[in-house]
């Protein structure tokens, strides 16, 4: 298996496809595993790269889990790939460390494609399900959240196994703690410094993503907003077509030549 080293742990790394490269950003516990139908139908054309965060699947963990160091191991990925700049897609609390660096290493950031996410949790429905997540954690639970994400994300059994294994392999306080930091970070009073192109993309029944399409058009005039007609909360599983769709134009628009 591929390991690249960031702060002196073993990290482990996922590289498919050929192209402008994009690094996929999961939330915790689930690994690649919610990517698996984009790295299926994109790898002619974008080059995916993820890896498991800290503490998540095959990562090793130092005790530190937090929203910035996963930010901090991703550039550190792109380091040992040899990667100047990529496009970003954050998914769910994936979001957040895409937008950690983008406000600190704005250079890097080629577009910040954002899958249903927040800028910071202040909805009573998000911090409630990610309390949730911290308390199954806490309790050494990991085999429950992982069958619970598992079921909630696909119909398709290989990747409900693929969600319940990344879930038991990772370990519990690590998990706890990426939740933990996830619901104390903000990315909003820095959000208006990003000057990279941001999609957001969100389903138009998501009741956690909702509430925030207001929140990113106050602070990124800039961003492009795109609703997926049917879909809720699991976009990159339960709606990949769209997605699939969504995501190679984004890239190749991106990836043309601009006039200045």
């Amino acid at each position: 298996m591929p390991y690249f080293t960031s702060n002196s742990l073993k990290l482990y790394y996922e590289d498919t496809g050929t192209g402008p490269p994009l690094l996929l950003f999961p939330p915790p516990a689930l690994g690649s595993s919610p990517f698996i139908p984009q790295q299926e139908a994109l790898p002619t054309g974008i080059r995916l790269l993820t890896f498991h965060p800290r503490g998540n699947g095959y990562s090793e963990t130092d005790g530190k889990e937090t929203i910035a160091s996963w930010a901090d191991d991703a550039a550190a990925l792109l380091d040992h790939l040899g990667i100047e700049q990529a496009a970003l897609c954050g998914y769910s609390m994936g979001g957040a460390p895409v937008q950690d660096f983008a406000i600190r290493y704005p250079e890097r950031a080629a577009c910040l494609l954002l899958l249903c996410t927040f800028p910071e949790v202040n909805t009573k429905l998000l911090e409630k399900k990610i309390g949730l997540g911290e308390l199954l954690t806490e309790k050494q639970w990991t085999g429950i959240l992982g069958r619970a994400l598992g079921t909630t994300h696909s119909a398709r059994t290989d990747i409900e196994k693929n969600v319940w294994g990344t879930a038991e392999q990772s370990d519990s306080e690590a998990i706890r703690r990426l939740y933990t930091s996830g619901r104390h970070y903000s990315a909003l009073p820095k959000l208006s410094s990003v000057r990279a192109p941001v999609y957001y993309i969100y389903g138009r029944w998501d009741p956690i993503a909702l509430p925030y399409v207001n929140q990113y058009k106050a602070v990124i005039p800039h961003a492009r907003f795109i609703r997926i007609s049917e879909g809720f909360h699991q976009l990159p599983t339960r709606a990949s077509s769209q997605v699939n769709s969504i995501i190679r134009s984004i890239v190749k628009e991106e990836d043309a030549p601009h006039a200045d």
